[in-house]
């Protein structure tokens, strides 16, 4: 049998409230009302509207026609970027979301597992499936699996574990019969770097963002909007409305002192919500296909720097503009609703960095290491050695960095990571050879 747990549905939107949010809905265009639903969602963090704008895409969905409608999110940030905040401001806005921290998780918690249950009229026990946090979540709710970081520690690979529960959402359960659970519901990634000696999440690091973050590679690249916050220093302005929203905090009522307008209350954010996700579902016209498809190619055409643009990524699009079209409460995607979902796609590791999006190394990444390649090729074409120690090749590479790059010359860890990798992947030089 399956355990039913108690789940809350979504929130119930009296007439007076519903009568309240169409007459403010019907006043707004659909940019009037994303800036004020982005200054009223988490009003103490300023500077991350990119952010809000995917948190607030995820709680209104995509289309329920597709395969996967739901939009799942990651947000990879520095320690003080807001991303605890940010969550818990996502998890409040329907009672049907549910939580779950990394830290002490398990499958069995997150997804399903076996149990039994003492029958009442009988003296032997039934086996049953226990559903976990993603198959407990109500409608209109999401989940949100925080410390992620935690994820794969101690021994524990959870994240991978994962993937058939986002993908395609239904996780068979072996038992003597069968059964699987079913997890139809969008997931909110938060993590830190993993403890260690960097604190902050470092592009040129020897680590991939989702090594740094404790998440499979297989996982990240089931994620549509994957996201890298960086405590990095803003212009003089923005740092000023950084710290006084930090003192407003204080004061616990935004309302009084925000300077850019009025904070709408969390059950006026809540109603809209559930309204929004009424329309359940949307549809993408020819025409604007076309136009995402178009989009897409050029993207994919356009990089310069030699790391290609997913085809996930026109998928995830899809699902961000059909949410889009619901904070219109429309059934039809128009084109300011893609343009939409492109702009919160370019500020993601998707576009950034898309290799990273699926686990890879940043472009960054890349670029140092051929940088490291051209050093070395340069040394041994210095030098009559034929036999070679690590530490000759760091102090080579070195050497030699200034004559074919810029900059100052990466760490060592950095130079003997790269050199491995050329070793492993038997990487050849037109004239030198290769490593052996």
């Amino acid at each position: 049998g399956v355990e039913s747990s108690s789940v809350q549905t979504d929130v119930e939107v009296l007439p007076e409230e519903r009568d309240r949010v169409m007459e403010w809905a019907n006043g707004r265009s659909f940019e009037e009302r994303m800036t004020e639903l982005t200054r009223s969602f988490a009003p103490q963090i300023v500077g991350r509207d990119y952010v809000k704008h995917a948190l607030i895409l995820q709680q209104a969905g995509g289309s329920r026609v597709a395969q996967r409608p739901d939009i799942h999110v990651a947000m990879f940030g520095d320690p003080g970027t807001g991303k605890t905040v940010m969550a818990r401001w996502a998890l409040g806005l329907s009672p049907a979301s549910r939580y779950i921290s990394a830290e002490r998780a398990t499958i069995p918690g997150m997804v399903g597992g076996m149990s039994t249950k003492n029958e009442l009229f009988s003296s032997g026990d039934k086996r049953v499936i226990v559903p976990g946090v993603l198959a407990s979540v109500g409608p209109g709710g999401i989940a949100v699996i925080d410390e992620a970081h935690f994820l794969d520690t101690r021994g524990k690979d959870l994240s991978t574990q994962l993937n058939t529960a986002l993908e395609t959402q239904e996780v068979p359960l072996a038992m003597v019969d069968g059964g699987k659970v079913t997890t139809k519901t969008p997931v909110l990634f938060a993590a830190n770097p993993k403890k260690g000696d960097n604190t902050k999440f470092d592009p040129l690091s020897n680590l991939t963002y989702a090594e740094q973050a404790g998440i499979a590679n297989s996982t990240m690249s089931r994620i549509d909007v994957p996201i890298v916050m960086r405590d990095v220093l803003q212009d003089e302005e923005e740092e000023t409305r950084r710290a006084i929203s930090a003192l407003m905090s204080l004061n616990g009522n935004f309302n009084d002192n925000s300077p850019d307008g009025e904070i709408l209350p969390l059950r006026f954010l809540q109603c809209f919500f559930s309204i929004a996700r009424e329309n359940a579902e949307v549809t993408i016209p020819m025409d604007i296909m076309r136009y995402i498809a178009k989009e897409q190619v050029q993207s994919r055409l356009n990089r310069s720097d030699g790391d290609s643009v997913s085809n996930r990524r026109i998928n995830s699009i899809g699902r961000l503009a059909c949410a889009a079209a619901k904070i219109s409460f429309a059934t039809t995607v128009t084109k300011e609703h893609a343009d939409f979902a492109i702009s919160i796609m370019a500020r993601t590791l998707m576009d950034i960095s898309p290799s990273a999006s699926e686990g890879g190394k940043t472009s960054q990444q890349m670029n140092r290491d051929d940088s490291i390649w051209n050093a070395l090729n340069s040394y041994y074409g210095s030098t009559d050695k034929t036999q070679f120690t690590m530490e000759d090749f760091v102090e080579g590479v070195r050497e030699h960095w200034s004559m074919v790059n810029e900059g100052t010359a990466p760490k060592r860890d950095a130079i003997v990571q790269a050199i491995t990798g050329f070793l492993s992947t038997g990487k050849r030089h037109s004239t030198n050879g290769g490593l052996k």
